[in-house]
């Protein structure tokens, strides 16, 4: 990861959103106490019709160091005061998971609980967001290039997002699909685009032709805060030499995921491991760190004309 001055970090710090006074359940929260006040981790980024999953750990040192997995926490899913699951721990790659057999419902707000010995509980709620397909999607091939004998085709996408009324908050997204041995798996797709909705993100984003900003993995960021309750249209680009479908994911993100991706993304230039330096990374968890919070994927499958 980069580090960048601290004009850079001032700059961006400016741009991330901030809670109003009603946010008494937003909370910025100083990171990487020392060793011997660490605190429960928690991560659990849900979205309706997967079970239920959540990344246990406990804190790194402000001095460095991986975050060790806590197999041995209690780990609950309330809705209200009545309790839909305890998790069952399972590890994968050396990590602790803590897994369910039931699912999140779109427009429920659920709450965490995690407890383990020697350390404070943890707790915190979040929604899982009602997903938000677009309303029209058009493709047009604008231009083919070739170079080293390969033809670059250029396709431009018209993308209406119809915003619902209130606060509301998005990703986007392309990928591209494949068989493996495994089974279908998806990569991501580099895409450009003019529009300043877009590049309101400022992360996660390469500077492109002709005044245009990309996004790859990451995707873009942006909120309906400017066309609330309408359909806004956006356009994007992106240049293959040998797809032919792509996936278009409109994500709709909770307010907390949002306002955590924006604050990740920013710690993620500044070091490989945002809980190794003294950071404000957002979270919406009570007694530890992480975060407990939804998200709703519509996508949308598109054949490129040749």
């Amino acid at each position: 990861m980069l580090s960048f001055a601290k004009t850079a970090r001032a700059m961006l710090l400016a741009l991330l959103p901030t809670a109003t006074a009603c946010d008494e359940s937003y909370i910025m929260t100083p990171l990487d106490p020392p060793l011997e006040d660490a605190k429960l981790v928690a991560y659990s980024f849900f979205q309706p019709g997967e079970t239920w999953q959540v990344l246990v750990s406990r804190s790194a040192p402000l001095s460095g160091g991986d975050l060790d997995g806590v197999a041995n926490a209690t780990v609950d899913v309330y809705q209200g005061s009545t309790r839909v699951e305890r998790l069952s721990f399972w590890t994968q790659n050396g990590q602790a998971w803590y897994r369910g057999r039931t699912a999140p419902v779109a427009g429920k707000t659920y709450t965490l609980k995690v407890s383990a010995p020697s350390m404070p509980a943890l707790e915190g709620s979040g929604s899982a967001p009602i997903p938000v397909a677009l309303r029209n999607v058009t493709v047009r091939l604008v231009r083919v290039e070739r170079h080293d004998d390969v033809d670059y085709r250029t396709y431009e996408f018209d993308l209406d997002v119809p915003d619902p009324s209130g606060p509301s908050f998005f990703r986007l997204r392309l990928t591209e699909s494949f068989e493996t041995s495994g089974g279908t798996q998806q990569a991501p797709v580099v895409f450009c685009t003019t529009d300043p909705l877009l590049r309101q993100s400022l992360i996660d984003l390469e500077p492109g032709g002709q005044g245009s900003t990309c996004f790859s993995r990451e995707g873009a960021l942006f909120s309906g805060e400017t066309f609330d309750g309408q359909t806004r249209r956006i356009t994007v680009q992106t240049t293959t030499a040998t797809m032919k479908r792509t996936d278009i994911h409109l994500e709709r993100l909770s307010e907390d995921t949002y306002r955590f991706e924006r604050t990740r993304r920013f710690n993620e230039l500044l070091g490989d491991n945002p809980f190794t330096e003294p950071l404000d990374l957002y979270t919406n968890l009570r007694g530890g760190l992480g975060l407990f919070a939804g998200h709703a994927d519509a996508q949308v499958n598109v054949g490129l004309p040749r």
